[in-house]
């Protein structure tokens, strides 16, 4: 999914101007690149700190957006970061085009959940299902959501349904 160079100059332009704002309005903001690729505003601590308390005690969708260079990955690897040492966390930072079996074969690696080599990805999925149920808590987090194709995301959608 390309953007436009037209659309990627206006995106540019109008973040550029939003960070003139936000330093305006909080000079304690630091700059990681003169790029603009990433900011850190207290603000910004204020939501990680609020998504991290909300993510022990629910169990919904959260979507992070934002234009390209805006800190999304980093505050995303933040989020992951702060999590409580006794919660499974899967942290899926996608680059292609992604099916329903990758994402079950990365969820089973990632959260070590014991399936034969040669078992299909939906005993994968009840495995890790049976996990969801075993576990305080399941967390999955998916970065550059938008690679996932429909049958990955509906896999991701309904995985905490009771096998």
């Amino acid at each position: 999914m390309s953007m436009k160079p037209a659309n990627q100059t206006r995106l540019k332009k109008a973040y550029a101007a939003y960070l003139r704002q936000v330093d305006q309005q909080d000079p304690s903001h630091t700059m990681t690149d003169s790029n603009l690729s990433y900011f850190q505003t207290s603000s910004r601590d204020e939501q990680l700190e609020t998504l991290a308390h909300l993510s022990q005690f629910s169990d919904h969708l959260v979507l992070i957006t934002g234009p390209s260079g805006a800190g999304k990955t980093t505050f995303i690897e933040r989020f992951v970061a702060a999590q409580p040492t006794h919660f499974c966390v899967a942290y899926l930072s996608l680059s292609e085009p992604t099916t329903k079996a990758w994402v079950a074969e990365l969820l089973t690696s990632q959260l070590s959940v014991q399936v034969d080599i040669d078992a299909s990805h939906e005993d994968k999925i009840t495995a890790i299902q049976n996990l969801a149920i075993q576990t305080e808590k399941l967390l999955i987090v998916v970065d550059n959501a938008l690679w996932l194709d429909d049958e990955a995301l509906d896999l991701l959608a309904n995985i905490m349904v009771s096998p």
